[in-house]
């Protein structure tokens, strides 16, 4: 049998399924480098696929669906504090909004509260401070899902807002997400075509 060094690094994600192939070469194989690059690969896939679950389905949406006719019980978050903002979300709030407007909040202190509140049950809505395509794109690549947009007064501004948060050719939304928090810093591939149908948007009709 095939000896592993168990001084290399690696994290065992997942189980490698091995092919007849697999196997052959594994027989050929001495330092059980092979095994090791096999397992590797298989939790890499088993990442990506996780990451894609989780990517296509919105997390407001689903919290909808699961409630059915029993409305879900939500907050708002006016208080810039990581802190505050994780404190909200034990509370037992099934969403919360984490607002922009109102707020002294910047993108990076957005990316701190939306990393708090991942730890709690409650699911983040980031109500952007305007209906302008350049902050809703840099929201969304900092890892939002569920966007609200403010004072939206005609039909021309909604159909704006739903462009600003869909990449060409149906929509405006800048591209860069590879480098971004929202594709996992690219963990997941298949973010640019699939984030579309992955992003919730909600428009506040306001006079």
């Amino acid at each position: 049998m095939s000896r592993i060094d168990e001084s290399r690094p690696f994290i065992p994600v997942g189980i490698a399924v091995l092919t007849v192939s697999d196997t052959r070469s594994l027989a050929d194989d001495k330092s059980g480098d092979t095994l090791v690059a096999r397992i590797k690969e298989a939790g890499h896939r088993l990442v990506a696929r996780a990451i894609a679950k989780d990517t296509q389905m919105n997390p407001f949406r689903q919290m909808l669906r699961a409630h059915g006719a029993k409305p879900p019980i939500g907050t708002w978050v006016m208080s810039a504090s990581p802190i505050v903002a994780e404190a909200i979300g034990t509370a037992g709030f099934d969403w919360g909004v984490i607002d922009m407007e109102h707020t002294p909040l910047d993108l990076m202190d957005l990316v701190h509260m939306l990393q708090a509140v991942g730890n709690t049950r409650m699911v983040p809505v980031v109500r952007v401070p305007w209906n302008d395509a350049v902050t809703v794109k840099r929201v969304l690549d900092a890892g939002a899902t569920t966007v609200l947009f403010p004072y939206v007064q005609t039909a021309d501004e909604a159909r704006r807002a739903v462009a600003a948060t869909r990449y060409p050719p149906r929509g405006v939304r800048g591209v860069g997400s590879g480098l971004a928090r929202s594709s996992r810093w690219s963990a997941y591939p298949n973010y640019l075509h699939e984030a579309d149908d992955s992003i919730c948007l909600r428009v506040q009709g306001e006079t």
